[in-house]
């Protein structure tokens, strides 16, 4: 017996985002403060957010000064990504291949 596939497209959906997408916008500069600080990021340099989802992260860094390519699997996220970085060139997502 094979173990079913994992359905990121299935699981990060719309309805994801419904339920979800409060919390963590409520985390989302706390979180992006951590990953800036840890990686000694500053404005310009560009950043690879493989998983990047619909981009919390991704535009936040963007916003900070640096040139994102975000990367999922999905492409929903992606799009979503996009979508939300139209105010910020600095933001490109790409659905991975499989």
């Amino acid at each position: 017996m094979t173990d079913p596939a994992f359905d990121a497209e299935g699981l990060f959906d719309d309805d994801y985002l419904y339920f979800f997408g409060e919390v963590l916008d409520e985390r989302g500069d706390t979180e992006t403060d951590l990953i800036w600080n840890l990686l000694g990021l500053e404005p310009g340099m560009e950043v690879l957010d493989l998983a990047c989802g619909h981009g919390r992260i991704s535009n936040r860094l963007a916003a900070l000064g640096c040139r994102v390519t975000g990367c999922s699997p999905s492409p929903s996220c992606a799009a979503g990504c996009t979508m939300r970085a139209s105010a910020r060139s600095a933001v490109t997502a790409r659905t991975a291949p499989r």
